[in-house]
This record gives structure tokens, C-alpha cells and sequence, in this order.
């Protein structure tokens, strides 16, 4: 791939490559990435896994929800 440059010259005295040839070469190494290295789970993976975050919200809102109750208890009977 031929590399475009501009006439502005780095600290090293080599040409520096223009603005859109960068974010182009951003973009494609991006587009590897996400399309040759990044392992992405299987649909039964992804199911499993949003049952456990599921299941573990609801616990913790459950938990929080019954020492909120019970705090809200506590303060009415001493306000009493």
C-alpha cells in the first residue's frame, strides 16, 4: 500500500503521512481488529452469560431493596 505524505517533515527529518491517509489507516486497523482478532462468544455463550447478569442485578436489587425497607421501618418507628 503506497503510503500518501505531506510536505511537512517530522522531527527525524522523514515525511510525515497527510491527515486522511492516517484516519484511513486508523480505520482499516480498527476494522482488523474487530474483525480478525477479537474472539466474540458464540450465541449459547451469550446467552449464559446475560442470564448471570440477570439473575445477578436482581439479587442485589432484591437485597438492597429489602435493608431499604427495613431502614425506612426502623426510622418510622422511631419517628413515632
Amino acid at each position: 500500500m503506497k503510503e500518501r505524505t505531506s510536505n511537512i517533515k517530522s522531527d527525524h527529518g522523514q515525511l510525515k503521512p497527510n491527515k486522511s491517509s492516517r484516519v484511513k489507516d486508523f480505520l482499516k486497523g480498527i476494522w482488523v481488529e474487530l474483525t480478525e482478532r477479537v474472539k466474540w462468544p458464540t450465541r449459547k455463550e451469550l446467552l449464559q452469560y446475560t442470564i448471570v447478569v440477570v439473575i445477578f442485578v436482581a439479587f442485589w436489587a432484591l437485597y438492597i431493596g429489602v435493608w431499604d425497607f427495613l431502614f425506612a421501618k426502623g426510622v418510622e418507628l422511631i419517628v413515632k
